[in-house]
């Protein structure tokens, strides 16, 4: 939960988890006009804290979310995997018939 987060250390450890695993390009501008770098450096995790986890530590091996882009969405959408296994979707082929 949002509150677990918070007394974890926040967002600013998660930003560093992900500079440290490098998902994240450090010197992007945030909007506070410092870089991804400076605002993660600030992070003060709380010791002992078993919320949030080191990428080594993942607890599955890819995300809640996923970016799909096709017919159907062309500019990309989002969708949510819990109960999902697939990797990959192809729908019918239209019929060549005239």
């Amino acid at each position: 939960m949002a509150a677990d987060v918070d007394k974890a250390g926040g967002i600013p450890v998660i930003a560093h988890r992900l500079l440290e695993a490098g998902y994240v390009d450090g010197t992007a501008l945030t909007v506070t006009g410092r870089t991804f770098a400076e605002e993660a450096a600030e992070a003060v995790e709380t010791p002992g804290q078993q919320v949030i986890k080191h990428f080594s530590e993942a607890l599955k091996p890819r995300g809640a979310i996923a970016i799909l882009r096709g017919n159907l969405a062309p500019e990309g959408c989002v969708i949510k995997l819990a109960g999902h296994d697939k990797k990959v979707h192809q729908g019918p082929r239209p019929s060549l018939r005239a």
